[in-house]
């Protein structure tokens, strides 16, 4: 009964007492706990030793015990106002060496009692201060009594203002004090014991979750990676035969291939995602994006996968949505593609429905900001409370068994929660009460102040077309191309897509032969419209060669073109002097695409090759107006 009143007296003292900052640091609170608890164990002594120095008539060590009691005080003051734990550790001994030194000083020197009380400062030193603190404290303890016997034995005499029961009173407890120290010396080193023991059976509980996790992620990830290229390898032996069977015609194999490659590719950037946002090396960058445009394309992407299962997949914006906000919708796109994908894979029948609204700033808060919000919900098989508890755990998901129906490393809902706090949000999950779940992920909106609003209409017939295969189809190149790649099958395939576009393509496969023809050819006046090269090849990498043709004074586009796609790979690439960066495996569309950008570029600055014919991809909307107020 007892504890359970003193209990929240001495939480709201410490609560009281210690300074928030300590919250997040457990070792500093548990040590500013520890000082908290002694200094006011001794501010309780204090009165009660006033009141025997009183009744033994000894003025001096009154004042001395009373002084104490204030700087105790005090410590707790300092406390409070965010002093640190061991400043005030090695404060709340030094007022206690002060302490008996001045009652032994007026006491008697040597033959006062209060010489026994050092023996707790080594004690009192190492359980509050540490081992560097105490080994201090406790050569200041021997110094002191030292210091005592010596002037004892030259002839100096101390006053001593006890009566003999007030020597009969200190000696007495002396005595009690020593026996309370060894006893409490022996309950810190059990405490201490049990500590190091808990700690060591938590950090195996810890290692033994986390191995289990590595071994069953690992046979996730060997599962997932092994099922795309067994198909990959299967079909291309069916293709390297003589005939192909007639069950298997050459375009299915082919778009076999294809599909289990991007699937593969996915995997392997799921997994160098998460450990980019586990390492904080994950970067953002927000600019002003159309999050109703952003959506639709999202959700218009979506829809033929939707459409492979018999499902439906709607959207719906619900109330004035803004005409931009400010976030990173490179990331945005890939926390919707995931979480979108995520519903129609877990679904078998019924559909997919994606509401987007705008969370408004909370009034009178001025740290509150408007937040994008995009509830994606779906029919299919649901979770249980446990399971949604766990989802968002990387490696995890709500079926890890081998026999599990539905793929995937577990690794998606991490990578989107992720992201998602990185734009100033979250995503989180709930039941339907129809059956299915909801995901809904927030991201910062920026400031909203003067962005026009108005009200979206998103009928269902509404089409997205980014990029007709038409014109990416006729896009031509009439313009000459320095490849600089060391494998022979990259060399082959690249420099085929081209030609075949129309390019004139000069293969090389070092960073020295790279800044020879470039030179060769700017001095010949037939400079190539871009280099195209590739960061790891020997002797000299992609970062010197591009170096040593920007400091030779090559102006002309050059891009990166390789398989480094790490943190910080792009920045370095920037840096080196190159124009542009593209990563392994790239598209023959995106190939074209970049390669037909800095054409153009360098044909207004060098004249080395007429503009190219085919038309820039464009994204073509159709569906309402919009009208922005």
């Amino acid at each position: 009964m007892l504890r359970r009143i003193l209990a929240p007296v001495g939480r709201a003292f410490l609560d009281g007492v210690l300074p928030p900052a300590l919250a997040d640091d457990e070792v500093q609170l548990r040590q500013a706990k520890r000082v908290v608890a002694f200094d006011l164990a001794m501010i309780i002594w204090v009165p009660v030793y006033a009141v025997i120095f009183t009744a033994v008539d000894a003025p001096m060590s009154r004042l001395i015990v009373l002084w104490a009691g204030a700087s105790f005080l005090g410590i707790l003051l300092l406390m409070r106002a965010g002093t640190p734990a061991v400043r005030c550790a090695n404060f709340v001994t030094a007022v206690c060496w002060v302490t008996y030194t001045g009652i032994a000083t007026v006491t008697g020197g040597a033959i006062s009692p209060a010489t026994m009380w050092y023996a707790s400062i080594p004690l009192l030193s190492l359980w509050l201060s540490g081992t560097r603190s105490g080994m201090v404290w406790t050569l200041a303890s021997l110094a002191a009594i030292t210091a005592f016997a010596w002037a004892r034995e030259i002839g100096i005499v101390l006053p001593n203002e006890l009566s003999p029961a007030g020597l009969r009173f200190l000696q007495f407890s002396g005595l009690l004090g020593i026996v309370c120290c060894v006893f409490l010396l022996v309950f810190v080193l059990r405490d201490a014991e049990n500590r190091a023991r808990e700690a060591l059976q938590m950090a195996l509980t810890r290692a033994e979750a986390a191995d289990r996790a590595k071994s069953e992620f690992l046979a996730n990830v060997s599962h997932e990676i092994r099922t795309p290229m067994t198909a990959i390898l299967g079909y291309s032996e069916v293709l390297a035969a003589e005939q192909c069977p007639a069950a298997i015609s050459r375009s299915e194999a082919l778009e076999t291939i294809r599909r289990n490659g991007e699937h593969l590719l996915q995997i392997i950037g799921d997994i160098l995602d998460f450990s980019k946002i586990e390492a904080g090396r994950f970067s953002v960058e927000k600019v002003d994006c159309s999050p109703v445009e952003l959506v639709r394309e999202i959700v218009q992407l979506m829809r033929i996968r939707a459409a492979e299962k018999g499902l439906t997949l709607s959207l719906e914006f619900c109330g004035p949505m803004p005409r931009t906000i400010h976030t990173d919708p490179t990331r945005l796109k890939q926390i919707l593609i995931n979480l979108v994908g995520n519903a129609l894979k877990f679904t078998e029948s019924g559909g997919v429905a994606v509401v987007v609204s705008l969370q408004e700033p909370r009034q009178g808060d001025p740290s509150s900001r408007a937040k994008l919000e995009v509830a994606v919900s779906d029919t299919g098989i649901g979770m249980t409370d446990g399971q949604m508890e766990s989802v968002f755990e990387p490696f995890a998901q709500a079926d890890s068994s081998t026999a599990r129906s539905y793929g995937g490393t577990g690794l998606g809902l991490a990578i989107c929660r992720g992201l998602a706090e990185m734009l100033g949000g979250d995503v989180t999950v709930a039941k339907r009460a129809a059956g299915g779940s909801v995901f809904r992920a927030t991201v910062d909106a920026g400031s909203l102040e003067g962005v026009p609003r108005a009200c979206v209409d998103d009928p269902a017939d509404a089409k997205s077309v980014p990029g007709s295969a038409t014109s990416r189809d006729a896009l031509q190149l009439s313009c000459r191309v320095l490849l600089a790649e060391d494998g022979p099958d990259n060399q082959r395939l690249i420099s085929y897509l081209l030609e075949k576009a129309g390019a004139e393509v000069t293969v090389v496969d070092n960073g020295q032969s790279t800044i020879e023809r470039a030179l060769e050819a700017q001095a010949a006046g037939r400079p190539f419209a871009v280099i195209l090269v590739d960061i790891q090849m020997p002797q000299v990498d992609g970062y010197e060669a591009t170096a040593r043709l920007r400091a030779a004074g090559y102006t002309l586009p050059i891009v990166a073109l390789t398989a480094h796609a790490g943190s910080g790979d792009r920045e370095r690439c920037l840096a080196a002097g190159c124009d542009d960066y593209a990563t392994k495996p790239i598209r023959r569309t995106a190939l074209l695409d970049v390669v037909a950008r800095h054409c153009g570029a360098s044909c207004k600055v060098g004249g080395c090759c007429p503009q190219t014919d085919g038309a820039q991809p464009e994204t073509v909307h159709s569906g309402p107006q919009i009208r922005w107020s």
